[in-house]
């Protein structure tokens, strides 16, 4: 899955990702956002209990990378198993049996990394560790979603590459498109994905007015990647936020959780470990 023992982390030396032998189902989404405040935490969440409905028979879990903005544990209101400090540890210390002693189990159908922030986490915490937590991970369960940090860390590459499908989360205006399309550019420079890379404009509203920016803007402004749209309903994400529970739990009909499935819909389809099988 990921290379477990980087010889170097720094500069252009990035953990590589290994291709995944074919007999290995286990399906990786990852989210990254492209601007701060884009929903990506919730966006991750609601996309965790999707696919443990879809898949009950099989073991789903939701990880942040991003150990100084971790809500997870708030927004599920989740008690941590461990501190940050555990992935400061040398990597020869981290077995299986450990790493899913460390995940939290939800009553949704997914287990959750929940971890304390930490000011300066990213910066603390041992690369080599957490690229192997990461393939631990990805043994023991068959759908991973992953919620990648927003600044690159050592471990970006590596989670964006072991993943079958990536989004870039934004919104829809004209300061969140440029800087969206900066670090669409820089991602595709960095980066070889197995099945490209989307963009997913959280928030979204369909204006009437002449002088509002509209989806055809931003179509015209990314030609070759495509874009998909979450609806804005900011009461309901609210609710259930002070729930504690994912979108599609308190509200399955939501055009929020509906948006989401359908995305989830068209990822699994074009998953190409699936389509090979196929």
């Amino acid at each position: 899955m990921w290379d477990s023992n980087p010889k170097n982390l720094s500069g252009d030396d990035l953990p590589d990702y290994v291709p995944r032998p074919e007999a290995e189902a286990t399906r990786i989404y990852g989210l990254m956002s492209a601007i701060g405040g884009s929903g990506v935490s919730t966006i991750a969440i609601q996309m965790a209990h999707s696919l443990a409905r879809r898949h009950s028979s099989s073991k789903t879990a939701l990880l942040s990378l991003d150990f100084e903005n971790n809500s997870f544990a708030h927004q599920l209101h989740l008690k941590p198993r461990i501190p940050v400090e555990y992935f400061m540890q040398a990597p020869s210390q981290l077995d299986a049996e450990s790493c899913q002693a460390w995940m939290c189990d939800t009553p949704y159908g997914f287990d959750v990394l929940a971890l304390p922030t930490s000011v300066d986490g990213n910066q603390r915490v041992n690369p080599d560790m957490v690229v192997k937590f990461m393939d631990l991970v990805s043994r023991q369960y068959q759908t991973l979603v992953l919620d990648i940090p927003r600044i690159w860390t050592p471990w970006t590459h590596a989670s964006l590459g072991a993943a079958d499908k990536v989004a870039l989360v934004s919104e829809l205006t004209i300061p969140s498109l440029h800087l969206t399309r900066e670090k669409c550019t820089s991602v595709l420079k960095s980066v070889e994905f197995q099945d490209g890379l989307e963009i997913i404009l959280n928030k979204y509203e369909k204006k009437a007015f002449r002088n509002a920016i509209n989806l055809t803007d931003a179509q015209n402004l990314f030609l070759n990647t495509p874009i998909r749209t979450i609806t804005h309903q900011v009461n309901l994400v609210r609710d259930a936020l002070n729930r504690g529970e994912p979108m599609g739990h308190t509200y399955a009909n939501s055009k929020v959780a509906k948006d989401i499935d359908l995305i989830l819909s068209d990822w699994v389809q074009m998953t190409p470990s699936e389509v090979k099988a196929a």
